[in-house]
């Protein structure tokens, strides 16, 4: 088993040597940077309500439909319902909450799919900004070359962590 306390440290400890790092070289970058957080934060956050949402108007129908399950594996059950001709009826309801549940399933995922798609593109726009920043400060000579390129490498690196992050913070 990883030693995942170990590993949140060291990734931890890394985010914040970058960070210090973006800081010593340019400030502004920092500020940049962690914008990348609200696109992730606001995406995870409304994906968790919507599913929550989801899973609060499918309860009454999921259990119905485990009632059934109960019902059509049940021995005893089984005699009556046999005797009173209802296990077809019994089948297509089941099947019908079954249906209805994975069609509102599908619809919410659709929905986050798009609501996912335009976050990471805002994410993608935010950092392309950055890097455009980067650039501009280093051809107008106001960070050294080898400064820009280590601030480049560290936007790659702490875009991404802290993206997982607002992702994280969003699912909570």
């Amino acid at each position: 088993k990883p030693d995942c306390a170990g590993y949140r440290t060291r990734y931890a400890i890394g985010v914040i040597a970058v960070l210090v790092t973006l800081i010593t070289i340019q400030p502004l970058l920092i500020i940049m940077v962690s914008i990348v957080l609200v696109p992730a934060w606001l995406s995870a956050s409304r994906r968790g309500e919507a599913f929550w949402r989801f899973f609060w108007r499918m309860t009454p129908r999921d259990r119905e439909r485990q009632y059934l399950v109960g019902l059509l594996s049940d021995r005893d059950a089984a005699k009556e319902i046999r005797a009173f001709n209802l296990g077809e009826f019994l089948r297509a309801r089941h099947r019908y909450l079954y249906d209805d549940r994975v069609a509102e399933l599908q619809r919410v995922a659709a929905k986050q799919t798009w609501r996912e798609l335009f976050a990471n593109l805002g994410i993608a726009v935010v950092l392309a900004i950055t890097l455009l920043v980067v650039g501009w400060l280093a051809v107008s000579g106001t960070v050294p070359l080898s400064e820009a390129g280590i601030a480049v490498a560290g936007i790659a690196i702490v875009g991404q962590r802290l993206t997982m992050a607002g992702y994280a913070a969003g699912t909570l």
